[in-house]
């Protein structure tokens, strides 16, 4: 990228069509002599902040939902896949995939706690109503 193209000449230029800079060099050798690095290199630092930034946004979401599950296992002693089923969002209908009804029901029970978190989404169950009920559910299985 070169020095005409680069998002620090764009900073540099916008400054100096809204009046706020009137010499764009003066302007390059004081931000320099300030903050010891010149715009350019300043403006693709501040790109990869904004890239690392998201991919660490990523990485906590990733870490929370992990947590969660781990949380779950250790509270209701279920296993750790069913915890993340439980867990993450709902599939679309076309791509549903059919649970197995396991001696016991969990497979029905699985469904039905699908449907109370569904309702604990749309805020028709309270979170108080939402958890004892499936804390019943899981008791069952």
């Amino acid at each position: 990228m070169g020095k005409s193209d680069s998002p620090g000449n764009a900073v540099v230029e916008s400054l100096v069509e809204e009046g706020a800079v009137e010499d764009a060099e003066a302007f390059r050798t004081a931000f320099e002599s300030r903050f010891g690095v010149n715009i350019e290199e300043a403006a693709e630092l501040e790109s990869l902040f904004d890239e690392y930034a998201a991919e660490l946004e990523a990485v906590h979401e990733r870490f929370a939902e992990e947590l969660a599950a781990v949380d779950f296992f250790e509270r209701y002693g279920a296993d750790r896949a069913v915890a993340a089923e439980l867990r993450a969002p709902p599939r679309p209908e076309s791509d549903e995939r059919p649970i197995s009804d396991a001696p016991g029901g969990s497979g029905t029970a699985l469904a039905t706690l699908r449907e109370l978190r569904a309702l604990h989404e749309e805020d028709v169950l309270t979170d108080n109503e939402f958890e004892s009920k499936k804390k019943d559910i899981l008791d069952r299985i």
